[in-house]
């Protein structure tokens, strides 16, 4: 719970609309998908894809946010205050010092938010690569054997089929195509120096 106040925990202290911790206590099991809309089966909407105008107006109240606010609210306030300021002049000017600061912050966030990477591979680049048979690749695709090979800068073991003949282990393959199933086409490459 600590951390949830400080922002390190159950995303950021963020409400993002996932109301899956309200199962059970009578939200429906779906979400109404407006009318004219047909939604392929199996397919699951997220709560928060319709967000409307503002999509990021709740993200800004967050309660990382909120208490942002108010700790900046208050010191700036008592500072102000104590160089002389009017009482209605502290107020202004609190209210603007808290925001500015409390934008500056959810704008640093989410800048730090916008650093991760997804992490997919998308296995149509390997196509054009030259990799290494590692499990014998029988002929004329008729069984699927295992090549490596690096591309996107990640080494991967990957299942290969040849239309020509047999290819052992340790042969150099390039990698033409690939198949519906997760199996790449590959042929041996003859290039001198690879």
């Amino acid at each position: 719970m600590i951390m949830l106040f400080i922002g390190l925990g159950d995303d950021a202290g963020d409400m993002t609309g996932d109301a899956d911790f309200l199962d059970g206590f009578g939200m429906p099991e779906g979400i109404d998908v407006p009318e004219g809309i047909d939604m392929p089966e199996g397919v699951d909407v997220p709560d928060d894809a319709d967000d409307g105008i503002f999509p990021n107006v709740f993200k800004v109240l967050s309660i990382r946010n909120i208490i942002t606010f108010f700790t900046i609210f208050g010191w700036a306030g008592i500072t102000i205050y104590n160089v002389g300021a009017s009482k209605i002049v502290t107020v202004i000017a609190s209210i603007f010092i808290a925001s500015a600061v409390t934008v500056l912050i959810s704008m640093l966030f989410l800048s730090i938010l916008r650093l991760t990477e997804s992490g997919n591979i998308n296995l149509n680049d390997a196509v054009g690569h030259i990799g290494e048979v590692y499990v014998p690749i029988p002929a004329n695709e008729s069984g699927i054997g295992k090549v490596h090979v690096t591309f996107n800068g990640v080494f991967r073991e990957i299942d290969a089929v040849t239309p020509d003949e047999a290819l052992p282990t340790g042969t150099k393959v390039l990698i033409i195509k690939l198949r519906d199933d997760d199996t790449f086409i590959v042929t041996k490459n003859d290039m001198k120096g690879w």
